[in-house]
């Protein structure tokens, strides 16, 4: 038996279940910080599990090289614990899967969950640390996770979530949700208010009845089905958007922006990348360098619709119905407009192109 968990409220929690086995299988050579992961040899492993305390609000969660998963109980708030090492020797992987262990500290309101590790030594060949939490509800999450994934369901509390090297995927947050991820991908679905920072890793959010805010480097992004604002900004990455119910703001470089059914006002920013927008109303702006830009209105209610780019051309579609006034200019380049430009009309179109040419035409009006 492996004697010590964790020490809470003068309480040793205790761990059982503890086997030894032979691995005979390689995963490959990985360093990190000391440790090596052959995960070769004899293995250990553990696991322990128990209840939550009464009356907790929140939680501060730090592990490494392993998964979590966090999602609200259906029956008794508890927890699961599973560890496991890989060492030279069948001693060894007693003795350090002893020395692995989940410190367990209550405060107030408060549960503190950090992993405890074994030192690092040329014979430890492999350290694996992975919880799971039913948690109570209106629970508040603080996570911090490296080397393994994050998974996190039916939350409706405040949540901030941080993890590099493994994927995170959150579904039904209700609260205010922070997330930072790091060489790994974000899948949300059905959330609220959501502030993002990815790094080397794809966004995805899928449905949300909030402001959301992201910022992405060396990494796609997609949303769809947003009820609030849309902020993204970007660096080497491709912005795809779709169905945003109010203003969107979107920047870029060296990747496209693809952006559908857009319904509030619209600002893009694109350098070294295409730029197309499907938007209803309001008033567009969009800035490129060395991208092409298309702009399509569906709807005739829509205010101004400013357009700049470089060493591309412009497309504008609008309805047939309105009456704008148009005032455009391409540098080495032509203009042309199936519009006359309307003097005083209370829609304006700006549009400047450089090395490129401009085109506006017609198209049946949606509303």
């Amino acid at each position: 038996m492996k004697p010590v968990l964790a020490y809470s409220n003068g309480v040793w929690l205790m761990l059982a279940c503890l086997t030894i086995e032979l691995s005979g299988c390689s995963l490959g050579f990985n360093q990190v910080d000391g440790y090596v992961f052959t995960h070769t040899g004899e293995t250990a492993q553990s696991t322990a599990a128990g209840k939550f305390s009464e009356g907790i609000a929140a939680i501060d969660v730090v592990n490494r090289f392993g998964n979590i998963n966090l999602e609200l109980s259906l029956g008794e708030p508890g927890w699961k614990w599973n560890s496991k090492v890989w060492a030279d020797s069948r001693e060894l992987a007693d003795q350090l899967i002893n020395e692995l262990a989940m410190d367990i500290q209550t405060v107030g309101k408060t549960q503190t969950w950090r992993v405890v590790l074994p030192d690092p030594t040329p014979d430890l060949n492999g350290v694996e640390s992975n919880l799971t939490l039913m948690l109570p509800p209106d629970v508040k999450v603080n996570l911090v996770n490296a080397h393994g994934d994050v998974t996190v369901a039916k939350i409706y509390t405040d949540a901030k979530l941080e993890n590099s090297h493994g994927n995170i995927e959150v579904t039904e947050l209700g609260g205010i949700l922070k997330i930072k991820n790091a060489h790994g991908d974000l899948i949300a679905n059905n959330i609220g208010e959501a502030t993002i920072d990815v790094s080397h890793g794809d966004t995805a959010v899928r449905s949300a009845t909030g402001d959301i805010r992201i910022s992405c480097s060396h990494g796609n992004v997609e949303a769809e089905q947003i009820v609030g604002q849309l902020s993204i900004d970007a660096s080497h990455a491709d912005i795809k958007v779709d169905q945003v119910d109010s203003i969107g703001d979107f920047k870029t470089s060296h990747g496209d922006i693809v952006a559908t059914n857009l319904i509030g006002d619209v600002k893009a920013r694109n350098s070294v990348g295409a730029t197309r927008i499907s938007a209803s109303g309001g008033n567009v702006s969009i800035q490129s360098e060395h991208g092409r830009i298309d702009l399509t209105m569906t709807s005739s209610n829509f205010h101004s619709i400013d357009l700049e780019t470089s060493h591309e051309s412009i497309a504008v579609e609008l309805p047939a119905n309105v009456h704008p006034e148009i005032n455009m200019e391409a540098k080495h380049g032509e203009t042309e407009s199936e519009f006359g430009s309307e003097v005083g009309s209370h829609q304006k179109l700006r549009l400047r192109s450089s090395h490129g040419d401009i085109r506006v035409t017609k198209h049946i009006a949606v509303q």
